[in-house]
Parts: C-alpha cells; sequence; structure tokens
C-alpha cells in the first residue's frame, strides 16, 4: 500500500514538474563523455595556431554545438557550452603549462630549444598538438623563440624568470598580429635564424 502511495505522489511530482516546465534535465559532463576525445584533439590543433581561446569564443562554441549533434544529442545545450567552455579553459591552461615547462627547462637532460633551428624548434614545441605542421604553428613558434630571446629567457641568456610569462607573451603577439607590414612573418623569422646561429656559438 505504501509502495502505491510513493509511485502516485511520483507520478503526479513529475506531471507538476512537466506542467510548470520544470523537468530536471540530467546533468552533463565533458569528462568521460564520448565528447571528451574529439574535444580534446581539436583544443590541441586550436593550441598549435593560437595559445589562448577568445572572448566570447564563437568558433569554440560552434563546435562544441556541433560535437553536442554527433556525440550527445540528448544533453541539453546549455550544460555542453557551460561544461565546455570550462573544460576547454583548463585544457588551454595545461598547455600552456607544459609548453612553458618545455622552453624554459635548465635540465640538460632536455634540448635547449634556443638553439634549435625554426623546423626543428616547431616540431619541438608543437610536435605532440599538431597532426602536420603548417604556417601558422610555424609562425607561433618563431613568435615564441623572438619573445624568449627579446625577454632573456632562453637558457643561456640567464634572465629573470618573468612574473606572468604567458600573459606578457599574448602582448607581445598581440603586437606582431596587429603589424600590417608585409612579410613581417618572413622578417622576423630571418631575424631569428641569425639569432640561431648566434646562440648556437
Amino acid at each position: 500500500m505504501q509502495s502505491i502511495k510513493y509511485k502516485n505522489y511520483t507520478l503526479m511530482k513529475e506531471v507538476k514538474q512537466l506542467q510548470t516546465g520544470k523537468t530536471k534535465v540530467p546533468s552533463f559532463s565533458i569528462e568521460n563523455s564520448a565528447v571528451e576525445r574529439p574535444l580534446h584533439e581539436y583544443l590541441k590543433l586550436r593550441f598549435a595556431r593560437n595559445p589562448y581561446l577568445a572572448d566570447p569564443d564563437t568558433e569554440l562554441k560552434s563546435k562544441l554545438l556541433t560535437l553536442r549533434r554527433k556525440y550527445a544529442p540528448e544533453a541539453d545545450v546549455q550544460e555542453v557550452l557551460r561544461h565546455g567552455l570550462r573544460f576547454s579553459a583548463r585544457k588551454m591552461v595545461d598547455f600552456r603549462s607544459q609548453t612553458k615547462n618545455k622552453i624554459l627547462s635548465r635540465s640538460v637532460k632536455n634540448e635547449d630549444v634556443g638553439a634549435l633551428g625554426i623546423n626543428s624548434l616547431t616540431k619541438s614545441i608543437y610536435g605532440k598538438f599538431m597532426k602536420e605542421e603548417s604556417e601558422d604553428t610555424c609562425n607561433l613558434a618563431v613568435a615564441l623563440r623572438s619573445f624568449c630571446h627579446d625577454k632573456r629567457q632562453l637558457r643561456k641568456q640567464n634572465g629573470e624568470p618573468l612574473g606572468d610569462f604567458w600573459k606578457s607573451f599574448k602582448s607581445y603577439l598581440q603586437d606582431i598580429l596587429d603589424d600590417s607590414s608585409e612579410g613581417k612573418w618572413r622578417t622576423i623569422i630571418e631575424r631569428e635564424e641569425k639569432r640561431i646561429e648566434r646562440y648556437r656559438k
């Protein structure tokens, strides 16, 4: 008898929720969902083009909606966006941390990125993030090396650690991107190639 009363109560509660539009949507999490792996791969490729997400990031939101339609059509749109943006932000922070550690490593067991040629530098920094080398990734690697050289962050330069490496680089990179000079990347690459030669001596 008690069981019947409980079932009736539950049924009435669900009907009331439907009537008031308060039906509880199942919670969604990126971790361990079908969305996680393709999103992670997408973020790796994004990182190899630009280590920062935009605000707002319409490209990322569009990608999340595409992944939802393909892998989690039953999930609430706003839940996917909310958790997806958080997941993506955390991943980009993690990617930046890994990259910074590699660039600034003083361990003799690790290669000195300051002495690497442009192609080797690009593969060393972004090898695990890219499927194939692209011009954008090469330019980003060159910008990073140029920044580190100017701020005396390369191993042989023994400069003081920066207070916020990635915040400083973001401003540095933006200045380059805002420069409308024709052939700016070729100029930067040629300058870094000369710096690499001197650095190796």
